[in-house]
């Protein structure tokens, strides 16, 4: 399992809303959603008018279909992941989703339509997308690519030109994990989970030499995970 992936299991989440006065409890609505549509939802639900938006923002409220489980949403949802197969360097994968379809086409940025990887899954036969239909239902592969076709063209995470990564010299020698860096001044600080399952705290001045000032905190249960560590700016400055 993995978070970051163009397929069901990761970006298929939970969505749990409590409007009052506005849905009935403990219901469950069939229609697609996209995290960005929470905005508009919650401007809708607190009765903000469109001038209050200074710009044009994608996504849509869903509280029509909070009032009404059966009204429909959208058509489709769309979402994009890189992945880097060996000897081809990174592709991007751009997905759409349907009420009954997955499509993630895979291929370099701007790089020719025709040579992109394709893969299809029909969730009404194989929820667990076990077998790629694509090469099967040429239709259906058409008419979802039409889809992806009104979307911006993915581009990579790092532009070309644009200065290399490193690895850290002294981190990856560490078993850690869900690392948190905040700046204090002109300090930084990081917080990671450990082996232990508890959190040590590194310093460093310029985010490649790191000191570690030992463990800041270690739960008995040994099951803490991701922290999330913040400078109380306003407050008493901690």
């Amino acid at each position: 399992w993995c978070k970051h992936t163009n397929y069901e299991e990761a970006l298929r989440i939970p969505l749990l809303v409590i409007p009052p006065r506005v849905a009935k409890p403990n219901r469950r609505s069939p229609p697609l959603v996209e995290t960005l549509d929470i905005y508009h939802s919650l401007r809708e639900l607190a009765v903000l008018s469109t001038a209050a938006v200074p710009q044009k923002l994608d996504g849509r409220s869903f509280v029509p279909t909070l009032r009404d489980a059966s009204v429909p949403t959208k058509d489709a949802v769309f979402h994009a992941y890189p992945r880097h197969p060996r000897g081809k360097g990174e592709v991007i994968g751009r997905g759409v989703r349907t009420a009954r379809h997955r499509l993630v086409e895979w291929k370099q940025a701007g790089g020719p339509s025709d040579t992109a990887d394709l893969e299809l899954y029909d969730y009404e036969t194989d929820p667990l997308e076990t077998k790629n239909l694509a090469a099967e239902q040429p239709e259906v592969v058409a008419q979802l690519r039409s889809l992806l076709a009104t979307q911006p063209e993915a581009v990579p995470q790092i532009q070309a030109g644009a200065k290399k990564t490193y690895r850290n010299p002294f981190l990856p020698q560490q078993q850690m994990a869900d690392p948190h860096v905040i700046k204090v001044g002109d300090t930084y600080y990081l917080y990671a989970t450990t082996h232990t399952r508890g959190y040590d705290a590194y310093v460093s001045k310029d985010l490649v030499q790191w000191e570690n000032k030992g463990s800041v905190f270690a739960d008995p249960r040994g099951g803490a995970w991701a922290p999330d560590v913040f400078h109380n700016t306003p407050g008493d400055g901690k």
